[in-house]
């Protein structure tokens, strides 16, 4: 009987045997590819066949919170000056920060919608992830027109660092991701873990520095040098509007050990797959 991976390897014989889980981990991960691409397609097609807006929704979280920000800021007639640039710094930052949180909650999402097909099919895990993020892209891909009005507002725009832009991208989708994982064998056990995240997901973007320039004394400076998405989205947002990259170590360190977390979160989840799918699925 040919077993599923999950099937033959347990938490012992990952160590009697780490060669081959090794193993059976990279030849999933290279099968999962088609199986991501027809299962984002599935999902597509199911989401905008009962929508009526369809896409516009992809548009509705950068604008809205940017017009609450706009709005608050004009509270403060001393910050009335250059509103048009503040507005384009806060619009790309949220098209950035849609990026990473999607990204965070893309493996809890679409574990959580498979559930059923988790318990009773054998196919690579890795396709669910990757189908998800196929979705972060087609949504980055959508929100661009904003990206290209924030850029033309921005005051001091320049092109000079786009050339980084895919690495940069790469970075914020991956570290997102990991983060995802890192939490996703909490929300198989308790469906709490994810709308959890997501009312954190909020406070977490008060804390970054989207729409505010950062600070190099007191508390909310403090704060950002262990906020990962501080320098990801400053970094990120510094290289479409051309400003200097002043974080671009920080950024690159950043990502290496979010991606290496990552990978080891995920080889530990495929460990324990077997059981909290066994615990759900009962």
């Amino acid at each position: 009987m040919n077993l599923a991976p999950e099937q033959r390897y347990g938490s012992e014989s990952v160590w009697r045997d780490p060669k081959c889980f090794l193993a059976d981990f990279f030849r999933d991960l290279g099968n999962s590819r088609e199986l991501a691409w027809q299962l984002f397609l599935r999902n597509l097609k199911s989401r905008y066949r009962q929508s009526i807006t369809g896409y516009i929704w992809a548009f509705v979280p950068p604008l809205a919170w940017t017009g609450l920000f706009a709005i608050l800021r004009l509270q403060d007639p001393s910050r009335a000056d250059g509103q048009t640039g503040y507005i384009a710094h806060v619009m790309v930052g949220l098209v950035f920060w849609q990026v990473f949180i999607e990204s965070v909650q893309i493996p809890m999402r679409t574990f959580s919608e498979a559930r059923s097909m988790l318990a009773k099919l054998k196919f690579p895990r890795e396709s669910l992830v990757l189908a998800g993020l196929l979705d972060v892209g087609l949504q980055f891909l959508i929100r661009l027109p904003l990206l290209i009005a924030g850029w033309l507002l921005f005051p001091e725009a320049s092109a000079s660092a786009w050339w980084l832009l895919p690495g940069l991208l790469l970075g914020l989708l991956a570290v997102g991701t990991c983060i995802g994982i890192v939490l996703l064998p909490l929300s198989l056990l308790y469906q709490d873990v994810a709308p959890a995240a997501a009312l954190a997901g909020g406070f977490w973007l008060l804390l970054t520095p989207v729409a505010h320039v950062p600070t190099s004394t007191g508390l909310m400076s403090a704060i950002n040098q262990w906020n990962p998405a501080a320098v990801l989205i400053e970094t990120t947002r510094a290289g479409w509007l051309g400003t200097p990259l002043l974080h671009i170590g920080a950024f690159v360190a950043v990502a290496l050990g979010g991606v290496l977390i990552g990978v080891i979160a995920w080889l530990a989840a495929r460990i324990a797959f077997p059981h909290l799918i066994a615990r759900f699925g009962s």
